[in-house]
């Protein structure tokens, strides 16, 4: 939780300490224009994570923040540091170690970081990179579960005058699920399970529109991830895996472009 809210907090920061800053133009002594353009953004999301005939999460994030700080060296070439973080509450369906069904509130919060090189061609832009999404579950009356993706990003990104589309492929790099299985059990031990395959995508619309001296937006962004089965660890008592897993992640924004 801590985490998450260092992130909220930084982009908060980021938000009060630039109300005069639209878009920074910054000298070059080679003549090329650079420019530093922020973002940063309120987020709804709707949150479905489910583990076929398992287990399944749902619930929404009411109040999140997204930011992005993109330094473009001209008009071509730039490159962006970004992330989003929130936290709440989910419920979850699925059973007990000894098979009986429960349906509990969880806490959780998730958050991702993301460095990203930008290729700009007039209307159409390419970015590809390197991000780290984290999801912190607590099921509150059994143990946590710390789930961290590792993949890079490429997208593609066109704009339309105040309209602009972007689709997004994620390639897998790597998953690790960190379960403090302990918490149940003084005979149980934490155990890390590695997740090897997988693939995620995103599509985002969004418009942008003039509110004053800045430049404001509203947003969609639809987030699917596909996770296949990790590697078997022995907890002391029982082999456990990490199951086949998918998210479907529905996102509503709204922010200011300074």
């Amino acid at each position: 939780m801590h985490s998450c809210r260092k992130i909220i907090l930084l982009l908060v920061g980021i938000f009060i300490l630039s109300p005069q800053v639209r878009a920074i133009d910054l000298p070059s002594e080679s003549g090329a224009q650079r420019e530093l353009i922020l973002n940063i953004d309120w987020i709804f999301t709707d949150f479905n994570y489910d583990e076929p005939g398992v287990m399944s999460e749902e619930g929404q994030f009411p109040f999140g923040l997204r930011g992005q700080a993109l330094f473009k060296f001209n008009t071509e070439f730039g490159v962006s540091i970004g992330g989003y973080g929130y936290a709440g509450n989910l419920t979850y369906n699925g059973s007990t170690f000894s098979g009986d069904p429960i349906t509990v509130e969880t806490e959780d919060w998730v958050r991702e970081e993301r460095i990203l090189a930008h290729l700009i061609q007039n209307q159409l832009q390419l970015a590809f990179g390197v991000a780290r999404r984290t999801w912190f579950n607590d099921l509150v009356i059994s143990y946590t579960r710390t789930t961290t993706y590792t993949y890079f990003p490429a997208i593609i990104k066109v704009d339309a005058d105040q309209l602009y589309t972007s689709f997004e492929y994620r390639f897998w790099g790597v998953g690790k699920n960190v379960s403090t299985l302990s918490d149940v059990s003084a005979s149980r031990n934490d155990i890390e399970l590695t997740q090897n395959e997988g693939f995620g995508y995103a599509v985002e619309v969004g418009f942008r529109f003039p509110i004053g001296q800045f430049q404001s937006r509203v947003f969609f962004n639809y987030d699917y991830w596909k996770v296949d089965q990790s590697d078997v660890q022995f907890d002391g008592v029982d082999f456990l895996v990490e199951p086949d897993n998918n998210s479907h992640i529905y996102t509503f924004g709204a922010g200011l472009i300074f």
